[in-house]
């Protein structure tokens, strides 16, 4: 029994490990698609005239375009995928 005790531990923990990196690929992943999003809004609120500054909402992925007394002058919704 004693012999088996050491290949059960060895498979958890390479079971966990496993887990661990698929969670962390995945997280990197999200994260580089909302940094995109966010390079997305800026351009967008370049090409506008009157707005100067840009906020990416990236938890209801909304690109808020203001003016230089933070007045709204242009919203956008864009899906994060």
């Amino acid at each position: 029994m004693k012999k088996k005790g050491w290949k059960i531990t060895a498979l958890i923990i390479f079971s966990i490990l496993l887990l661990q990196t698929f969670a962390f690929v995945k997280f990197i992943s999200l994260g580089y698609k909302i940094q995109q999003k966010e390079s997305d809004c800026s351009i967008i609120c370049d090409d506008r005239e009157d707005s100067l500054l840009y906020y990416f909402d990236s938890v209801d992925s909304v690109c808020y375009c203001t003016d230089i007394d933070g007045e709204i002058i242009y919203t956008e919704k864009s899906e994060v995928k």
